[in-house]
């Protein structure tokens, strides 16, 4: 294996790892516990786990089930921690320098970015809501990488960001509420106001309307799909509308 191909497996399996770490974050946080304490265990009968069964991907081949209690480990666990170390391998691949004209410190920003984003996605296919908590580590951090991003004399964009973000903030809130008023029906949730408030400052306002678009078919697409599949038969389904956002701001870096 040659130094390339190496480095590219080892980003791969720091992917991987993070996505372990973001599977735990998105369990804790949906049933209110602590992601420091306890350590992981069975989501069954709560065992603590060995440190041979917390390898990315690979404990869930070789240990498909728990040794205590035969519970089956859920596939979308494996399938999340593939998913951000193809992520991390196309973030160090991909050199558009999109967040910095540094490649590493692009590669860095675009890597966490995209791992709050899959964060946010997971909590919100669970519990339909997105904590406050991420929405607060995403300003700052976009703040952060906005500063450092920042050329001399262009401190200006960054105070336009921020002002952006917020009224972007307040117009979608204040639409939601005048449809409220209108059709007593909730078009999005405030959580999905503060996460395109979020974007708008590490994307910039141009892309919006892209991130829209694509939102806005990628629904289209998954609700052909439900129907398809007749997932739509006996009842009508309430869908999560931030994975739909995060895949599609990703898409754009």
């Amino acid at each position: 294996m040659n130094q390339d191909n190496f480095n590219l497996l080892l980003i791969f399996f720091i992917g991987t790892n993070i996505g372990s770490f973001i599977n735990l974050i998105s369990k804790r946080i949906s049933i209110n516990e602590s992601i420091i304490n306890p350590g992981s265990y069975c989501d069954n009968c709560h065992i603590a786990l060995k440190w041979y069964q917390k390898i990315p991907i690979i404990s869930q081949v070789a240990l498909y089930k728990c040794n205590n209690c035969n519970y089956i480990i859920p596939f979308s666990y494996s399938f999340v921690e593939t998913l951000l170390g193809i992520a991390f391998v196309v973030n160090i691949k991909i050199q558009n320098n999109f967040l910095n004209s540094d490649h590493f410190i692009d590669f860095f920003a675009k890597s966490f970015f995209v791992s709050i984003l899959l964060l946010i996605s997971l909590i919100d296919i669970d519990k339909f809501r997105i904590p406050n908590e991420l929405i607060i580590i995403g300003y700052v951090s976009g703040i952060l990488i906005s500063i450092i991003s920042t050329k001399e004399g262009g401190e200006y964009l960054l105070i336009n960001k921020v002002i952006f973000s917020v009224i972007i903030f307040l117009v979608l809130e204040l639409l939601s509420r005048v449809y409220y008023k209108l059709r007593h029906k909730i078009p999005f949730g405030s959580g999905d106001s503060k996460l395109i408030s979020v974007l708008t400052l590490w994307l910039g306002l141009k892309s919006l309307p892209i991130i829209f678009f694509l939102s806005t078919y990628l629904i289209i697409l998954y609700l052909i799909y439900c129907l398809l599949t007749f997932k739509f038969k006996y009842k009508l389904v309430k869908l999560p509308f931030a994975p739909f956002i995060c895949l599609s701001s990703y898409i754009v870096i």
